[in-house]
């Protein structure tokens, strides 16, 4: 379907497709594809739902469907993203499919002043229980 005929149409429905870290993604080996999926929370359909500038009841807009893609993109939280429209039961729906990049992130510090020796480790997680909210700790 050409976007012209996209444009006079009015989504019907949003299907929200998440994937976890690794579902797609075969480079590790099989240990660490089900360690870090068993790990990582994948990311709540509400938080994608939170991040798109057009809904339900609104009339397709190329545009608005281009900026949703880079607003999650931008979350930093995603490692693909792909919104595109389907037909279902002869209705339009926006497809939105999502893959987690891993969001938790260690950080080092060493530091040694008059001889006294100080170290920290902390890690950030940018994805708490895939609410799209960051921890430092």
């Amino acid at each position: 379907m050409g976007p012209a005929r996209l444009a006079a149409q009015t989504i019907d429905t949003i299907v929200i497709l998440r994937h976890n870290v690794y579902d797609r993604n075969r480079d590790a080996p099989k240990v660490i594809q089900t360690l870090g999926n068993d790990l990582h929370i994948t990311t709540r359909a509400w938080v994608v739902r939170r991040a798109l500038l057009i809904g339900v009841g609104d009339t397709y807009d190329s545009a608005k469907v281009a900026e949703s893609e880079r607003a999650l993109r931008a979350l930093d939280i995603f490692r693909a993203v792909n919104i595109d429209t389907v037909r279902l039961n002869g209705r339009l729906a926006l497809r939105v499919e999502t893959d987690d990049a891993w969001s938790t992130l260690p950080d080092f510090d060493y530091s040694s002043t008059a001889g006294d020796v100080m170290w920290a480790v902390a890690f950030t997680e940018g994805n708490v229980l895939g609410s799209g909210t960051a921890l430092e700790g």
